[in-house]
């Protein structure tokens, strides 16, 4: 009897993750249908779950996270009553951190062992492809590419983990060809952000998969051979010359090489981030508290923070979602290998690989890592995993039976 019930809430939650990455379906009217049903989906998962458990986990993360959204929701009426936000109709770049709490809670009631956690990442991985499958089907085309670059970043990375991870070579050969085809797709929707930041992590990952004392040593060296490699080609042309060779349009306003000697043409390729972040800085200086209101989008998190909401939001949002971001995998790393268990060797490489890429995203967009909407999901579902399986937590009789 609990070996049916154990597979009922495998099935679902493998159901929800594949919803949920299909809700990034390049097909807008088939996005929208698993929008709806992944919500569904997770709820489900959580009645199955407390079914099992007899009980809800709450954290102070998630209570911290709670705070936060009210914190902001009063500011912003307070902003607008005072006069300093001429729209009503929302509370800006807060509005995501409902998806996050929610998807913490998910991941803190879940409290995958190594069976659950594959379980969840073969669903991305598998959703992921299928998205993938058909946007190049489609000629790359995807209205959504930077949500569906998030997800197919995470899919990349995830796929080379559990590369790592497994012991069966026909596990390794789907590993791989699920890594080249999400690749593939994040090349062809031509999403920059996530491919850089999908690189990044893969370096960090090859760099310290061996558990080495002098692995922090050789991450920097690599990363610093890798910007010498990059400078020196720019400078003598070959990365243009690469570049043009995948992208025919490359250049046609301007190169890496020209960026890299006139802070105009480095603006141009940087799709003028430059400029408006000079913009945030200055609007940040003439509304240092509540900001100018939730249209102030910038592609960086923190500026977008700062010129959206001003003080207010930075000293309420930043340290929650950059401290849960980066106290999790340290907290998981200082586990000593004798006490620790598979899931935990497991989620620690995953979470941290994570964090790592929604960090990177977050300097170079403006929603990750809480959003937009459930693109940031994978994140806090994994953060709220990881914080669940710290030592610090006593888990129920119903946990550990498993």
């Amino acid at each position: 009897m609990p070996r049916k019930k154990f597979s009922l809430l495998n099935t679902i939650l493998f159901a929800a993750a594949f919803s949920t990455v299909l809700s990034f379906y390049p097909v807008v009217a088939v996005g929208d249908v698993f929008e709806k049903a992944f919500y569904i989906l997770w709820f489900v998962l959580l009645y199955l779950l407390f079914q099992q458990n007899k009980k809800v986990f709450v954290d102070k993360n998630d209570i911290w996270m709670a705070l936060v959204y009210a914190g902001c929701f009063m500011a912003t009426k307070i902003a607008i009553r005072i006069g300093d936000y001429p729209y009503k109709s929302t509370i800006g770049l807060a509005r995501h951190i409902p998806y996050c709490l929610f998807f913490y809670f998910v991941g803190n009631n879940l409290c995958a062992d190594k069976e659950k956690q594959l379980v969840f990442l073969r669903a991305v991985v598998f959703g992921a492809v299928f998205t993938s499958v058909a946007t190049l089907i489609g000629g790359g085309l995807a209205l959504q590419k930077n949500q569906l670059g998030q997800v197919l970043g995470v899919a990349v990375f995830c796929t080379v983990i559990q590369f790592n991870h497994s012991e069966h070579i026909g596990e390794k050969v789907l590993c791989a060809l699920a890594c080249t085809i999400c690749a593939v797709a994040l090349w062809t929707i031509q999403s920059r952000t996530p491919l850089i930041c999908g690189v990044i992590v893969l370096l960090a990952i090859y760099t310290t998969r061996k558990k080495e004392r002098n692995h922090h040593f050789k991450s920097a060296l690599v990363f610093i051979l890798a910007l010498v490699a990059f400078f020196t080609a720019a400078e003598l042309h070959l990365l243009d010359g690469v570049l043009r060779s995948f992208y025919p349009d490359y250049g046609r306003y301007v190169t890496i090489s020209e960026a890299l000697h006139s802070k105009k043409a480095m603006d141009i390729l940087l799709s003028g981030r430059l400029t408006v972040y000079e913009i945030a800085i200055s609007d940040f200086k003439t509304h240092p508290l509540f900001g100018v209101g939730p249209w102030g989008y910038i592609d960086n998190f923190v500026f977008h923070c700062l010129r959206s909401g001003g003080i207010v939001y930075a000293v309420l949002i930043l340290p929650l979602v950059y401290g849960i971001m980066f106290r999790t995998p340290a907290q998981l790393r200082k586990i000593k290998p004798k006490t620790a268990s598979e899931a935990i060797y497991l989620s620690k490489d995953i979470i941290g690989a994570t964090a790592m890429f929604y960090f990177l995203e977050s300097m170079m967009e403006g929603y990750p890592p809480v959003g937009p909407g459930a693109s940031s999901f994978f994140l806090w579902l994994m953060l709220g995993i990881g914080n669940r399986l710290l030592p610090r937590h006593k888990m129920t009789s119903a946990e550990n039976e498993q």
